[in-house]
This record gives C-alpha cells, sequence and structure tokens, in this order.
C-alpha cells in the first residue's frame, strides 16, 4: 500500500481529505474535493473554529464542551428561545421569539399580574391594581 502525503487518502492516495483530522473536526460534512461544509456555530476550513455569536444565537457563549451557556431571559440548547417575565403569572402567553406576554383577557402589566376591573368600574370607581376590584367612590 502507498504511504499518503499529508491531506490526501486512498488506496493510490488520489482522495483528498477533508481537514480537521479528515472530519471536518467533527463539526461539519465533509464533501468530495476535500470541503468541509460546517454546521451551524463553527467555521474555518476544517469548521475548527467556533462562531461564538452565531452558535449560541448572540444570547450566550459556548462552554468548554461547546454547549451553550444562555444569558438571563434566554433558554434553549442554542439559547434561541426568550423567557417571560414571571412566565405571564399564568395569565398569558409567552411570545418565545420576543419574550413579550400576551395577556388573557381581562389581564394586564408586562407580566400579565394585574387583573382588569369589569367595564372600568363603570366610571365610577377605581380599580385596586392587586385584586381588579372597584374601590367605589
Amino acid at each position: 500500500g502507498c504511504l499518503c502525503d499529508t491531506g490526501y487518502t486512498g488506496e493510490i492516495c488520489n482522495i483528498v481529505e477533508c481537514l480537521g483530522g479528515g472530519n471536518c473536526t467533527g463539526h461539519g460534512i465533509c464533501l468530495e474535493g476535500g470541503i468541509c461544509i460546517c454546521q451551524k456555530g463553527y467555521f474555518g476550513s476544517g469548521c475548527e473554529t467556533i462562531d461564538v455569536a452565531a452558535k449560541c444565537s448572540d444570547h450566550g457563549y459556548p462552554n468548554a464542551e461547546g454547549n451553550c451557556i444562555c444569558d438571563l431571559w434566554f433558554t434553549g440548547p442554542d439559547c434561541s428561545i426568550a423567557l417571560c417575565l414571571n412566565n405571564c403569572s399564568g395569565q398569558g402567553t409567552c411570545n418565545s421569539m420576543s419574550g413579550i406576554c400576551d395577556c388573557d383577557v381581562g389581564w394586564t402589566a408586562a407580566d400579565c399580574s394585574k387583573q382588569l376591573c369589569t367595564k372600568n368600574c363603570s366610571g365610577h370607581g377605581v380599580c385596586s391594581d392587586s385584586e381588579g376590584v372597584c374601590l367605589c367612590q
């Protein structure tokens, strides 16, 4: 058998080997001709460099094992899911793209924690913010 020069493999040394140990450092797909197509979050001719911003969606950073440590208010394997304040207090739906609560009918505030008074107290009272109860005047 042949002893191939660095960067070549095969029975007659005619196959160009991908960089990164021949397998794009385990972070990409090796195409014919020795070209690496890198996974999201990696770049370089052998996919050897971590693209910190892309890997963790600009909302975190990868640790030594390559797993994302997400910033506050973000979660998911790539930190792409926005968290909502107090999980919308159970009175709304969290928009995982924006991190903004869509409050259920009758609830308000950034975290949907304040109950609205019925018909704005008919114009004859003040709404108690904490309980959604009309205080008559």
